[in-house]
């Protein structure tokens, strides 16, 4: 390489080197963005909007209910020792023994199906109903 060449590459640099000098590094603190402040009304906006919606439901909800369709899949199962009716009773307990099973409908949500050898009640809860297993198996499908 003689010295023109040298010359040449040392005047590129030089260029290159001007060109990102409003690109460098410079100690000190690194501005960030700004941060902003969420107006007090538009949260209390969002909380009115959703307690509203949330009596909505409440109240349409409808009636709670006191019974639940239930029907005899095989053999013969019982609700509190007499043959099963077309409902189950809120408290009233769905025996199946060891050749029987029923399937109880849960309106929009599934339904389960009670399997040989169980027993089963429905409870009332707060947001609706529980079921209770006091012994056996049972099978959901849930409908979400």
């Amino acid at each position: 390489m003689n010295d023109d060449e040298l010359r040449e590459d040392e005047a590129e640099i030089a260029r290159l080197q001007a060109r990102l000098a409003p690109l460098r590094w410079r100690p000190g603190a690194v501005p960030l963005p700004r941060r902003t402040r969420v107006s007090w009304r538009i949260g209390a906006s969002v909380a009115i909007a959703a307690s509203s919606l949330l009596a909505v439901v409440w109240l349409f909800r409808g009636p709670p209910r006191t019974s639940l369709p239930v029907v005899a899949v095989a053999g013969a199962p019982t609700v509190d020792g007499a043959p099963l009716a077309s409902s189950l009773a809120m408290g009233a307990w769905l025996e199946t023994d060891p050749h029987s099973r029923a399937r109880v409908e849960l309106p929009a949500l599934g339904r389960v199906e009670v399997l040989p050898g169980s027993k089963l009640r429905t409870l009332p809860a707060a947001a609706g109903q529980h079921l209770e297993l006091a012994h056996g198996a049972i099978s959901a499908v849930v409908n979400a």
